[in-house]
């Protein structure tokens, strides 16, 4: 049969073929229910690439329990690879790669099937979480690279034009990166990976009232999302707060819309630890929060991910003092470091135990030992993981620590790259005064 795209599937039924494209577009517009995917894999379970649809949805979970439920869908993928076309075996391909973490070769695989089958987005779509997993910013170039070869024949598609734009932001290509996003939002208004893509442009210029804005608006737009996007957004909007130095706003963002009762999903862990730590190193204590974020960081701690993950776990472990559940993180870092294949050399090796170790010392109060652990690594922190506004914390961890350890010359020009391309607001005026008085970390 073939499908919407032109693309040859497996299966026997209309049914079958309808799930497919469900979960590709839920997966390309961040919609709500791609998670039905697993029943209807259950149901056909001799569909291949229903099978590595399941495999993925699980994989994005970036948890054990997600691992070992995708390890159930890759076997039947498996036993069903003697009828699949080519298309579906590099997709099993791939999701068997990044099963097993290795998520250079998983990207790599994604790149040559949209080469060879240039109409699949989901492809592309999965490929761009890579991206993120290996660090997206570190990716930049290669990833506007694979949106760019794309995009001749996915100019019109809304959903494609939001990831071409956040590619084309990673590569500080500023004013592309808005006009694509902005065609995105005419060809659908509803498109909140297109607002995300405009967040870091705003962002990374300094532009605060337009993307205030926009965001607020927005909101509610992303409220009928996937609760991943609803926190992912919310958590720019909170960074847009705090440029303003509006902390009750920033904080409210918080409670509303990144970490409720309800908040599982490792994403929104992540979002939730990024605010409060660069709450923190501005004078705004995460208090009893901590506790909370740390009953459910701790079930995470025993598998790594990537540096980028175990560094914010690191931090809130830390600071909710669950040493034994820290010191399993950190153990299981260093295992990562000794590994020899090319991810673990260049994200832990290189990287990312000093990352890590960085997070936890400075969660304690050792800003002196951070300095130090960060200082060789700062320049390639993008290795470990995350976007570029992600990896911000990062280098502002670096310039705090740096600042409360007496450099204070030093953290003034590691601050003023950080900033190199933003119009100056009264956040960095904030911490220019930090760094200027070299006031300690929670002081």
């Amino acid at each position: 049969m073939e499908d919407s795209r032109g693309l040859e599937v497996t299966c026997g039924s209309v049914a079958e073929l309808a799930a497919i494209e469900d979960f590709g577009m839920r997966t390309l517009s961040l919609a709500r229910g791609a998670g039905r995917v697993l029943g209807a894999a259950e149901e056909f379970p001799s569909t291949p690439l229903l099978q590595s649809y399941a495999a993925a949805a699980w994989l994005f979970a970036q948890t054990a329990e997600g691992d070992l439920a995708a390890a159930r869908f890759l076997a039947r993928a498996a036993a069903a690879a003697p009828a699949a076309n080519p298309r579906e075996e590099r997709w099993r391909a791939a999701m068997d790669a990044w099963a097993r973490h290795a998520f250079l070769e998983a990207a790599s695989i994604l790149e040559a099937l949209t080469e060879s089958w240039p109409g699949d987005l989901p492809a592309a779509k999965v490929c761009e979480f890579l991206y993120y997993v290996l660090g997206q910013q570190h990716e930049g170039a290669r990833f506007r690279r694979h949106m760019e070869r794309l995009a001749p024949r996915h100019g019109s598609d809304p959903d494609f034009l939001a990831m071409l734009a956040f590619a084309r932001e990673l590569t500080d290509d500023f004013e592309a990166a808005r006009a694509t996003a902005e065609r995105a939002l005419e060809l659908r208004s509803e498109n909140p990976w297109a607002d995300h893509a405009l967040a870091h442009v705003w962002l990374r210029r300094g532009e605060i009232e337009p993307a205030l804005a926009r965001l607020t608006a927005a909101l509610p737009v992303w409220e009928a999302h996937s609760p991943i996007i609803l926190a992912h957004n919310a958590w720019h909007l909170a960074l847009v707060h705090l440029e303003r130095l509006d902390f009750e706003a920033a904080e409210s963002c918080l409670e509303r819309s990144i970490w409720g009762e309800d908040s599982d999903d490792v994403t929104h862990a992540i979002d939730a630890i990024a605010l409060l730590w660069r709450l923190e190193m501005i004078g705004r204590d995460g208090g009893e929060r901590w506790n909370g974020i740390a009953d459910r960081a701790e079930p995470l701690a025993a598998v790594c991910f990537s540096p980028f993950l175990s560094a914010h776990l690191a931090y809130a472990l830390a600071r909710a003092e669950r040493s034994a559940a820290l010191a399993v993180l950190l153990a299981g870092v260093d295992e990562q470091a000794q590994r020899k294949d090319p991810y673990a050399q260049r994200a832990w090796s290189r990287v990312g135990r000093a990352v890590v170790t960085a997070a936890a010392a400075f969660a304690s109060g050792d800003v002196r030992r951070a300095a130090t652990l960060l200082e060789p690594v700062i320049a390639e922190v993008t290795g470990g993981g995350g976007s570029d506004a992600q990896c911000d914390l990062f280098r502002l961890a670096w310039v705090r620590a740096l600042a409360a350890s007496g450099r204070r010359s030093d953290a003034a020009r590691a601050f003023d790259t950080v900033v190199r391309t933003k119009a100056s607001t009264p956040l960095d005026e904030r911490w220019r005064t930090l760094v200027a008085s070299g006031r300690p970390v929670g002081g």
